[in-house]
């Protein structure tokens, strides 16, 4: 312990030396897919579990449309599988299941630890907010326009804005602003809320440990905010700089 203890006032020392930030690490860290940000141990063995009881289910459903689980089995597998990718290696987030409000019962209320925010951790992610929703939908069909307008209406009552869906399926929309699809970018775009859905491709993506929770989010919203930017289409105007002239 004591050899740990000057391990960490050396490496305290070098990073003040060199202006070097926790968060400054961690940002080079995320790129490297560090185990810090992925799953604990014990986290994933959870997520494992319920990922495998629900894939069951989902392969049972598509060959004989006939689920082994209940609806509400279904839900709550799907609630379980989402918490798991809160807990990581460091201690980042709490997680609320179910947790109700004065208007709404939430699926999951996620909120960055003390500690994620003292560290600075949180300012990587800033378009998350404080805190944020997470729902869980099990849609075999598509996710369509009713639900994600729901949603916003929960995201915004509750002074968010940043949202969470977790599906099995994914949005309706054939094309980019079409459906589902196009009402998240309408809304980002307009009300400055950005909504990200958690597909089941994505969730198998972290069973398969190719990425995780916060990598898909940050590329989800990165994708999202280039797709609704406009800034590129506005251009000078020949006359702008006469205009102004007049006007003074």
């Amino acid at each position: 312990m004591i050899d740990k203890q000057n391990d960490y006032e050396k490496l305290e020392q070098y990073m003040k030396r060199g202006n070097l930030t926790v968060a400054g690490l961690l940002k080079y860290q995320e790129s490297k897919m560090p185990k810090v940000l992925n799953m604990s141990h014990d986290a994933y063995s959870r997520y494992k579990n319920y990922y495998e009881k629900l894939k069951k289910d989902i392969d049972e459903y598509k060959r004989n449309k006939k689920h082994i689980l209940t609806s509400k089995e279904r839900g709550k597998v799907l609630e379980q599988i989402a918490a798991c990718l809160f807990f990581s290696g460091m201690s980042l987030f709490e997680v609320a299941l179910n947790c109700r409000t004065s208007t709404n019962e939430i699926d999951l209320l996620v909120n960055w630890t003390d500690s994620a925010v003292l560290l600075g951790i949180d300012r990587l992610y800033e378009y998350m907010g404080r805190n944020f929703l997470c729902e869980c939908k099990n849609y075999e069909g598509g996710v369509g326009v009713t639900y994600v307008g729901k949603f916003y209406s929960l995201v915004k009552v509750n002074k968010c804005k940043f949202g969470l869906m977790v599906t099995t399926s994914k949005l309706k929309g054939r094309g980019k602003w079409d459906s589902s699809k196009g009402l998240i970018k309408k809304l980002a775009l307009s009300e400055g809320i950005y909504i990200i859905d958690i597909n089941w491709d994505d969730l198998t993506r972290i069973y398969k440990k190719e990425t995780c929770i916060l990598k898909i989010i940050k590329d989800k919203y990165i994708s999202l905010t280039n797709e609704i930017s406009y800034e590129q289409f506005i251009q000078k105007h020949e006359f702008e700089d006469q205009f102004l002239q007049k006007l003074k």
